[in-house]
Formats: C-alpha cells, structure tokens, sequence
C-alpha cells in the first residue's frame, strides 16, 4: 500500500492485538498527519488526521490496555494525548501536555512500573536536552486506598511464552496476563544483575578515627605549616624561622620515647621540671644538650630559610620555647661535647640558670620584629572595623587615614556646604547611564484592551475549513464587506462571506470559488471590495469578481486569468500596490517577481537576483520600493521602476522555517518575523538605510507556528500572532531605541486558525476603538476590538486617531506609476462631525482664553465652581443639564 506522499521519514506502531496499524508522517503538502489502516484493507487509511506543518516527526507511544495514544514530536514543546477507538471519530483528543523545554525523544514507562495504587495509567519520560522528565497520566477518583480494577485490566507479565526455537518453528503462543494489584501479585524470581538483595553487603561505615595528642611542636620539610592539635598556654610566636645551619641534613630515625621535660618561659618564674617523673637523673645530659642549642652565635632571622620551617601554637600574651625532648631528637647526631664529671650539683644549677636567662633575652630580641609587625597589622585592623562601624550611619566618599576627622566636623560642614546656596559641589552628581529611555518612555496604547464581540455576532457553523494553508500565506484575506476563508478538498475552493451578516450559517452546499489547482495565496484589491486575486500552484493568477450581495452559489469561471507563458512555475505570494490601481507583484517558484500591469494582462517587471525561495515581500507606504525576505536569510530592497537589481541588502532571521517582512513608521523601518537558530520565534527592526545589523530583537517564545505581522500604521501598532496560538502579541513601533515597546498582550480563550484587521475606516471612534480585527477558530469567526482606555469618551480622542491614509482610494494609474510619477498618499481624519476633539476642550479650558468686555475696556471673569459631590442629587434636573452645556 502506498504510505504517506511526503518522501520524509514516518512511523508506525501495531494498535495492539487488532487489526489496526497506526502510522505518522507527511503529506504533499508538508503537513504532519496520524493514518490508520485496517490490514485487511491495506491498500486505503480509513482515518488521517492532519495536524501542522512542523519538521519534527511524530513519535508514536500507544498503550495496549487503556487505547491512549501519545504523539511526541521532534523539537516540540507539547505532546498530544489521544484516545483511539474502533469507531467514528476513530480519534478522540485529550489534554495536550504544555512543556518549556524541546524533546529529543520519548517512551513509556512499563505498567509494572506505574504507582497503581495513586490512580497512575500511564507515565511518559520525555528526553530533552539536558535532562528526563516523567510526565504522569492520573485518572482521578474519590479514593485510593482500594484497587480500581476497572482502569487497570490485566497486562502481559514478563515471561516469555516461546523459547527462538519454538518462534521459528511456527509457534505463536500469546505471553500469559498478569494482575497489576499489588496484593495478587507472586513472588516470582526477578533477575537482579547486582545480585540478591538479601545477599548484598551492607556499606561499610569508617569508623573515626581516635585522635591522638599531636606533639607540642614539629619542624617540617615544606612551607605549607599544618596547625597542632594541642595548644599549650605558653605560646606565643606564630613561626620561628631557622637557617640551615641549625637544621640536620636528613632528619633521624623515629626514637624511642624519650623523658618528657618542659622549660614554661613566664616571667618571675625558675625553671622546674616538675613534669619529669625521673627527676632524679643527673642533670649532666641535660646541660649537654641545652649547651649544644643554645650556645650558639648564629643569627635567627624573620622568615623561611631553605625551605623548612618551625610551627608552633600561637598564643598572643605568651612567650615559647622548643621542647627539649624534641630537640633531642632532631640533633642527637651531632657530636656532643663531653661534660666533666667532677661538676657539682650547684655548679649545674647555676650553669642552667644562665643558659636560661641567655635563651630568654635571645628569644625576645629575635623576633622583636616580627612581635611589633603583628602587632601594628592588629592595630590598624582594629582601627578600620572601628571605623566601618562609625561610618555605617554616615558615609563618606572618601577616607584618608592619615587627616581623619571626627563624625561631628564632618556633619557640620556638610551642613553649612548645604545652607550655603552659592557655593558649588565638590563633585557633580554622576549620571545614569544604564536606564534606557524605555523607563520615561509614555506609550500610550500601553494599556490597550481586546474584546470579543458578543455571540450574537458570531458567525457560526463554518464547516470543511482547511487546516493546511501554504507557509507564505497568512490564510485569511478580509476587507469592507467580505471575509475569505479557505475550505479543504482539492479545487481549491475558497469560501467568500459577507461579515456584517453575523448568525448560523445554513447546512448544505457552502457557495465558493473553485480554482483548478491548489491554492497559494489571495489577496483583495485594496481599491475595489469585489476583486479578489488568488495564486495557482499551476502558475495562473485568478481575478474573480465578487456579485453584490455575495455568492450564492458554488462557480469555477474566473472573471480573468493571468499566466507567464516564459514560465510555469507555481505564484506563492501576491501584493496588490498600495498607491497605483492594477499594479500586482507576484513571487514566482522561478525566484523571480513580476510586477503585472492588470489592466494590460501583462508582466511590466521583473525582479531578480533571489539565490531562493521567497518567503515575504511588501511594498513601500510611498509605492517606491519593495522588500523582499528570502529562505537565504537575505533582506533585499527593489526600486522596480529603476532597477531589477536589489538596491540594498542585508541578513535577516536565520532559520529556514518561514519569516516575514514589513514597513513601518513612514518607510524609516523594517520589521522582520522569523526564527533563531534555537526555533525561537523572534521580532526584528532594521533601520531601512541601514539593514546590515538589526537595531533591536526581541524574543517571543519557541513554537514551530510562523507569527504572520498584522500593523496599524496610524497608532504604528504591531500585531502578531501565529497559527494555533492563543495569544496576540502587541508592540508599539518607535523611533527611538529600543524600537520595540511591549504593549498589553490579549489573551484569547481558544486558540484560533488565523486573525485579518478589518479597513480604519470600520473603527468605532466614539469607543476609542482604534484597530478591529476578525479572529477564525475552529468553527466560528468572532469579531475583536482593540480599544484604549479613556476618560472623556465624549470627545475624540485625536491624540490616538492622527489623519489617516486613504487606503481605499488609488492616488494614481497603473501607467502614471510605471511611468515614474510619484504622488503621496492622501489622509482623512476620523473625527465625526458632531463630536468636540480633546486639543479643543483644552484650548477652550485654558486660562489664555479671551474673556468678554464689558464696554469700559476691562474685561469681567466669571468663574463656576463646581457642584460639590455630595450635592449633585440635590440640584433639580434642568439645572445639572444646564451645567452640563455650559
């Protein structure tokens, strides 16, 4: 059977133990589309169901036991849940699951997988970028504490029922059923690749280890000096800097333990020994090694001499020592002088006392430098906390430790600095460079409000729309009097309603035009409301002439057809001229554009240098030049009558998807819809002398719908929408920077298939409605005002409704413009004949009004107060409406 018509790829999946299989993919006309098939009639899809025209493939997830099928598409935010059945409408949708983040893939979880006792039927993990997010699909009930068995039938377990032998052999035995509740559930033996759970090994948990006093101080061989666990009360320098000469050259064995003996260096102390408990031991070992340390001439200085360096604890009121016992250790290797044994015991105290005293004055004029250094660094730490805290209640500009002045001095100079008018500030106030002039910018449709008409003036009952329109076309064409819509089937049938008939459209036979090919695109005369042009995707351009009063009935004779017989390629895009009646540029499958006198049913111009496909083109306010926006993402601007060549040029959205282009503010702009490399949608403005760098951009959002641009250029409002949104994104267009102000944005209920503004000359005034709109849903198309917020609804207001431009009226010939004359657009103001402007109530208000003269060449003012509040309901009713005309 022949699959989708679109050579890209598709998908498909079996619709359970059925008959049935589901398939996803394209049609011709790049749309994506779900089809099913019944394989006992193979050869034709019994339901297809078109969707939209992204270039993600549809993913198909389809669950067996509940029929909920899940379409996730590549690059897509959402993924779309529905229900298949064995009868019409075959498709049933359900709640569209609305994400932020792009899928890259999808699958569901198994149902041995699923929490059944909290209502759980289904769970989708979506892959995005840089995460998995599960997605729960919950059926609500009053309670959970009970098995719904109704919502969770029996699924197949996960033993196989044949062995590869049996397969291929012919055996086609179905796997055996299993109960999702968890109390039938068997013990079954589940194959666990890290092994039983009963078996597996608690983690072990390291015991902490028991800390162990460190010792009173240690020499190391790098410069990264570790702190010791014990502190002891008399120290007090943070590091004794030895030379190498004091250093051994390799560092002895570990020793055995050694007699602990302490020297505490405190002042009107002696020496003791008190915690040595083998005190009694001569003291001649002693004596030799304290004379080996201390009697030396060598200098100690302040710093990290070759490398090695001696930590101690620090203690700031203390003086320290090094231990005895290490010491020991460290220079037992040297040669020890041989003491005498004839020394008495009073000759060694008083040797010990005078080595003592000569380490202690040692100790101090060492490190006197490095004690005064510490010491002025704390000072002056000390100093600078005060002063933060004082001056967290006063700040000062500038601090200057060597000339400070008190918090006093200063407040009183500051306080004559300020009583002093003449005198100028010591330095001027810096300016605010980082706000834009967004911030003091006064927009004011900023507070614009959309209304949908009321139902009664709906027009209901549309019936065959189609969901498929081409990406150049924005799918709704409108004017004065009728609205086109395009209905599906081949034909191309476009049905043409009159809008000011609102009510139910009859059942039946809808009247229409019916082209011989696909349509492309279609367009109204702006000069003439019963001319309609429509583009062929068999190269002819059709002019159908609407009958007054509308179509009654179905007809496929256009008034005129036009076709280039050089060129048989498909017209993807028309534009009518907006100054000049009969003059039509086409955008041509041949890259080209022909602009086509109507009037001589000929091509005039032709424009070229277009490397490929178009997307958009749009004529000038001033009928001079042409803009153009091709898929390279170029921005090319024509002067027809001048040159076939684009005049100017420059890059415009990147993405291959589709964009827009248009004029604004008189021609000085271009404004550019398109998307990024990322699909997110966004807004361009160009300066039109300048298109090599866009002069803002703003983004939207990320959603494979085009925004087609619909402008205002009398309140130079911007709006923008796209196909299936339903939002309406507004945007005052400004000279100044950034060029794009956001408005309030309307918020539709439903989303809708296409939106046309209505002619300015259909716009109600008295209600401040300054833009009308058409806005297509799926059956229904509704009328929109945009309308401003306003006080004195009385008076018009001319501050939002300047002169506008007489679209509906040519201000030349076809010949005239081909003819190189120029001629401006003439204006027409809106206000009514009966209603006062608002610049003229305030002029009249004004105290520079004249006043009346009472003949003695002085004038007489009379002022009127006004009613208080709470007396209007006292004064009778002729005099409040005589108050009123006055």
């Amino acid at each position: 059977a022949e699959g989708h018509k679109s050579p890209k790829d598709s998908r498909v999946v079996w619709l359970g133990h059925t008959d049935r299989i589901l398939s996803t993919g394209w049609d011709g006309s790049r749309v994506r589309e779900v089809r099913i098939r019944d394989i006992r009639n193979f050869s034709k899809p019994y339901k297809i169901q078109p969707f939209d025209s992204s270039t993600g493939i549809l993913m198909p997830l389809y669950d067996t036991d509940t029929n909920m099928l899940f379409l996730a598409g590549k690059a897509d935010v959402s993924i779309m849940y529905w229900e298949v059945a064995e009868k019409e409408p075959f498709l049933t949708e359900g709640l569209k699951h609305n994400g932020s983040v792009q899928t890259k893939g999808a699958c569901l979880v198994p149902k041995r997988g699923l929490d059944v006792m909290s209502g759980e039927v289904n769970r989708v993990l979506q892959l995005t970028s840089n995460a998995i997010i599960p997605i729960t699909y919950q059926v609500p009930r009053k309670t959970y504490r009970e098995f719904h068995s109704d919502i969770f039938p029996d699924t197949p377990g996960y033993d196989p029922s044949t062995t590869v032998t049996q397969w291929l052999n012919g055996s086609s035995a179905q796997v055996k059923n299993i109960s999702l509740d968890p109390s039938k559930r068997s013990n079954s033996n589940f194959q666990i690749h890290r092994g039983p759970l009963s078996k597996r090994e608690e983690p072990k948990i390291p015991e902490p280890d028991v800390p162990v006093p460190a010792p009173r101080s240690r020499i190391s061989n790098g410069t990264e000096c570790k702190p010791v666990s014990e502190v002891r009360p008399t120290l007090t320098k943070p590091m004794v800097a030895v030379k190498p000469s004091f250093m051994p050259a390799k560092l002895s064995p570990t020793p055995k333990p050694a007699l602990r003996s302490s020297f505490p260096l405190q002042e009107n102390k002696n020496l003791t020994n008190e915690d040595d408990p083998s005190a009694d031991m001569p003291v001649k070992k002693n004596l030799a090694q304290l004379r080996k340390n201390f009697e030396t001439n060598e200098e100690v200085t302040d710093g990290n001499i070759g490398g090695k360096c001696i930590e101690v604890e620090e203690e700031p009121t203390k003086t320290r020592g090094i231990s005895i016992s290490q010491l020991r250790k460290n220079y037992e290797a040297k040669e020890e002088p041989k003491e005498t044994a004839d020394n008495t015991e009073d000759d060694n105290s008083s040797k010990l006392a005078s080595i003592r005293k000569a380490f202690e004055s040692r100790s101090i004029s060492v490190d006197e430098k490095i004690v005064e250094r510490r010491r002025e660094e704390v000072r002056q730490e000390q100093t600078i906390q005060e002063e933060e805290k004082e001056n967290l209640s006063e700040p000062i500009p500038h601090r200057d430790n060597s000339n400070r002045v008190s918090a006093a001095e200063r407040r009183k100079t500051f306080e004559q600095r300020m009583s002093s008018v003449e005198e100028k500030p010591s330095s001027p106030t810096p300016k605010r460079t980082n706000v834009t002039r967004s911030f003091r910018r006064v927009c004011k449709f900023r507070h614009l409000k959309g209304t949908p008409g009321h139902k009664s003036t709906f027009i209901e009952n549309l019936r065959e729309l189609s969901r498929t329109t081409p990406g150049e076309c924005d799918g709704l064409a409108a004017n004065s009097e009728y609205v086109v819509l395009p209905l599906s089937g081949p034909g191309g049938k476009l049905s043409v309603i009159k809008h000011k008939n609102p009510g139910r459209l009859p059942d039946g036979v809808i009247p229409s035009l019916m082209n011989s090919s696909n349509v492309m695109d279609f367009t109204f005369d702006p000069f003439n409301d019963h001319t309609l042009a429509v583009a062929c995707d068999d190269g002819k351009i059709n002019l159908w002439h609407i009958p007054e009063g509308g179509l009654t009935q179905p007809t496929n004779q256009p008034n005129e057809t036009f076709m280039d017989l050089g060129s048989a390629d498909k017209v993807t895009i028309l534009k009518w001229h907006p100054l000049a009646a009969g003059i039509l540029a086409a955008a041509s499958g041949d890259l080209t554009v022909k602009i086509w006198d109507i009037h001589r049913q000929s091509v005039a111009i032709v424009l070229t240098g277009h490397p490929d496909q178009i997307f958009s083109m749009a004529w000038s306010p001033c009928g001079r030049y042409l803009a153009t926006m091709c898929r390279d993402s170029h921005m090319r601007i024509y002067e027809p009558r001048h040159s076939t060549v684009p005049i100017s040029e420059g890059n415009g959205p990147v993405g291959v998807r589709g964009a827009r282009i248009l004029w604004a503010l008189n021609g000085k702009f271009i404004v550019t819809l398109g998307f990024s490399k990322v699909s997110e949608r966004q807004i361009s403005v160009y300066k039109s002398t300048d298109l090599t760098k866009p002069a803002n951009t703003v983004g939207i959002d990320v959603s494979p719908a085009m925004l087609i641009p619909f402008y205002d250029p009398d309140s130079s409002t911007l709006f923008t929408t796209g196909k299936g949104d339903s939002t309406i994104y507004a945007y005052e267009i400004g000279s100044d920077y950034p060029h794009l102000f956001p408005l309030s944005h309307h918020k539709c209920g439903s989303v809708h298939q296409g939106l046309v503004l209505l002619p300015k000359q259909m716009c109600d005034v008295r209600q401040v409605e300054f833009c009308k709109a058409l806005r297509l849903t799926s059956s229904v198309l509704e009328p929109l005002s945009f309308t401003v917020p306003r006080v004195k609804t009385e008076l018009f207001q001319d501050d939002l409704f300047p002169p506008t431009f007489v679209s509906w009226e040519p201000v030349m010939t076809a010949a005239e413009w081909l003819g190189d004359t120029n001629r401006p657009p003439r204006t027409l103001s809106l206000q009514p004949s009966d209603m006062l402007s608002l610049s003229e109530s305030r002029e009249q208000q004004s105290p520079g009004s004249a006043q009346p003269n009472n003949g003695n060449g002085t004038s007489h003012t009379h002022v009127r107060h006004e009613t208080p509040p709470f007396l209007k309901g006292m004064v009778p009713t002729e005099v409040r409406q005589t108050q009123y005309k006055v």
